[in-house]
């Protein structure tokens, strides 16, 4: 029997270079804790890679291109994440 850390369930993370490797593993984790994944980038072609590579572990992540270093993107892409998947409440910049 596997024992949880940790519950969130109902929770919101982004992850910001979750399209691979250890962003993508602390995707992984936290959404096995119940926690609904949101990962960026910059490329549409990482992204959807990204989402199949989640999919094939039972994840559905929600996935969204914008620039972190550009203020603008950041403000619409939150808003957009707030919008559609709900409010963040946990960032992890794995970038």
């Amino acid at each position: 029997m596997t024992q949880q850390l940790f519950d969130l369930t109902g929770k919101v993370t982004l992850i910001t270079g979750g399209t691979h490797g250890i962003g993508m593993a602390i995707g992984k984790v936290l959404s096995k804790a119940g926690a609904k994944i949101c990962v960026n980038d910059l490329s549409e072609e990482k992204l959807e890679a990204c989402k199949a590579a989640y999919a094939k572990k039972g994840i559905d992540v929600y996935t969204l291109k914008f620039d972190v270093a550009n203020e603008e993107d950041v403000d619409k892409g939150i808003t957009k994440i707030e919008q559609e998947v709900g409010e963040i409440d946990t960032l992890v910049h794995a970038w």
